[in-house]
């Protein structure tokens, strides 16, 4: 059984930080921008990788075939354990420039086989509202290592976002 921690990013949503002091993400945008978070993190929890390929922007898609995107999510799983407890720990917005508005969403999560994960999704603006995943980093620390090796893994990642780091620079 997975536990959904939705309350937990819910309250992250609601604590965000936009990147220019004179631009906010309306209501609606962070609604929409929410409900994606949601179906992402239940989507990968879930193992329904194909859902997920569909919540890539089309120029994710391009660059990603779905083969490649399915087997790079099986072997995470294979390697790590579903990911299984979520934590967003920041969410940022980029305000419209030259791009859509964006929301990264930095996390951590501890898979089913107690490796630790933290990295950041990116979601941009589309043109109907929607939000779509348009960038997933993340970095993993497996689990059953020493206490010693989980210290010195966790120093190596500090400056990577959602590590300690910060999408930001």
């Amino acid at each position: 059984m997975h536990r959904f921690l939705v309350s937990a990013f819910a309250l992250a949503l609601f604590a965000t930080a936009a990147v220019a002091q004179d631009w906010r993400p309306s209501s609606a945008q962070e609604a929409s921008a929410r409900e994606a978070l949601v179906g992402v993190i239940t989507d990968m929890q879930k193992a329904e990788y194909l859902k997920l390929y569909a919540k890539l922007t089309p120029a994710m898609q391009a660059r990603i075939p779905e083969d490649r995107f399915l087997r790079q999510q099986e072997s995470s799983d294979g390697q790590h354990g579903r990911r299984a407890q979520w934590r967003i720990t920041a969410v940022v917005w980029y305000p419209p420039s030259s791009n859509p508005p964006a929301m990264v969403a930095e996390f951590s999560v501890v898979t089913q086989r107690e490796a630790e994960m933290c990295g950041f999704i990116v979601f941009a603006e589309q043109a109907d509202g929607s939000f779509l995943m348009n960038r997933l980093e993340s970095n993993a620390i497996p689990g059953g290592i020493s206490p010693e090796q989980r210290l010195a893994m966790q120093a190596a990642l500090e400056g990577f976002p959602g590590c300690g780091g910060s999408p930001s620079g």
